[in-house]
């Protein structure tokens, strides 16, 4: 079985294929490893189809109902109106840059990163190319930060994924992934501290 992750891992990192494109060759690669050990059967392919298939359906409900969230929340401007009185403080470009890591930090626990993004990057991105902040760099912080997102309680999708695999309760698995919840707090601050 290694040898199919390092079979994905390897085409994307090498850039021979898109991250779909190899999950498409993992499965391919799996089936075909299965047939050749003589393990496969139907029915054994019809449970992985049908637990893929709930799996996917559960992540759509929650990007839906996100989505529909982040349309009523954009609609009223709270974000902008956020960001807004951030920058009528004048504040120093490390404070406001916290700040800005803060809200995103809040929105992240109820929105998906899709929704965060289009509802405040409108309004961020000038701000922090005002600063005098590089827009790379701050697409590596809004990246990690969105990662937070994915595994912070009650929205993040990667905990749902992970429960409906272990099987474990959610609160288990939202109190396992506070040190990673952490490393990653400490790596935007890092960012922060020290910009390019």
């Amino acid at each position: 079985m290694s040898g199919v992750i390092f079979l994905i891992l390897g085409l994307i990192y090498l850039g021979i294929s898109t991250p779909t494109e190899s999950a498409a060759i993992g499965v391919a690669a799996a089936v075909g490893r299965s047939v050749m050990q003589r393990r496969f059967s139907w029915r054994m392919y019809g449970e992985a189809t049908m637990a893929a298939v709930k799996i996917t359906a559960m992540i759509s409900f929650i990007v839906a109902s996100s989505a529909a969230l982040s349309v009523v929340v954009a609609s009223l401007r709270i974000p902008q109106e956020l960001m807004s009185s951030i920058v009528g403080t004048n504040l120093p470009p490390l404070v406001v840059m916290m700040a800005t890591c803060l809200i995103y930090l809040v929105l992240g626990t109820l929105f998906d990163g899709l929704g965060m993004q289009i509802m405040t990057l409108p309004v961020v991105y000038p701000l922090i190319k005002a600063m005098g902040y590089d827009g790379i760099w701050f697409g590596i912080v809004l990246v990690v930060l969105i990662e937070v997102a994915q595994i912070t309680p009650p929205v993040g999708m990667n905990l749902f994924v992970l429960r409906n695999i272990s099987g474990s309760s959610i609160e288990r698995i939202g109190w396992v992934s506070i040190p990673y919840i952490m490393i990653l707090l400490l790596e935007c601050c890092c960012c922060s501290c020290f910009p390019v």
